[in-house]
């Protein structure tokens, strides 16, 4: 079982790797991220390497600091003087990218994040139509309208929530593609966070 587990990780990871630039934009339809990173492109450009992917990277706590000084902020990322752990979430999964962040309430904006819900939708719909649960899937994910004949994903599963797991899973997905370094333990402190 294991096995199959890996495999379907790893044929996700390789169908959302080239779509990740594309989806980590903010308004894609008018431009890309900055510099711009081709289809292909090695892990050496990701990351904490690449000074827009640094910023939905960032510990949320040092967003502020990313904010107001981004190469002082990238070089303390990059040298490890800021630490960069799985108990440190990551900017992206915030409204804004965590740039209305508000340190006294957390939760506040948390799993709003434009990158995490078109990941999510990509993955819950693969590439199928909308029908009850409200997604459409990649070639609708940054906009309505297309359709397909085939029932998506989440119908043929009975899906009609989101769980903690799922945001788990493409919170994993979004950071292992961005890093250099694989993240695995984001999973079980996101589940970890809803049972408290």
């Amino acid at each position: 079982m294991n096995e199959t587990i890996k495999a379907t990780r790893s044929d996700d990871a390789t169908r959302l790797r080239d779509k990740m630039t594309y989806y980590a934009a903010p308004n894609p339809s008018v431009a890309g991220i900055s510099p711009p990173i081709p289809p292909g492109s090695s892990k050496t450009q990701m990351g904490f390497n690449h000074v827009f992917l640094a910023s939905l990277l960032c510990p949320i706590e040092s967003v502020s600091s990313f904010i107001s000084d981004p190469p002082g902020t990238l070089a303390r990322l990059q040298s490890g003087q800021i630490e960069v752990t799985a108990q440190e979430f990551p900017a992206f999964l915030w409204e804004d990218n965590g740039k209305n962040y508000n340190p006294e309430n957390m939760f506040d904006g948390l799993f709003g994040g434009y990158l995490l819900e078109r990941v999510g939708q990509n993955f819950i719909e693969d590439d199928y139509a909308n029908t009850r649960s409200g997604y459409t899937g990649p070639s609708t994910s940054l906009a309505k309208g297309s359709r397909s004949t085939r029932a998506c994903n989440a119908d043929l599963h009975q899906m009609d929530t989101i769980e903690p797991a799922h945001i788990a899973y493409a919170c994993v997905q979004v950071s292992n593609i961005f890093r250099a370094q694989p993240v695995t333990d984001v999973c079980d402190i996101i589940i970890g966070m809803s049972r408290n």
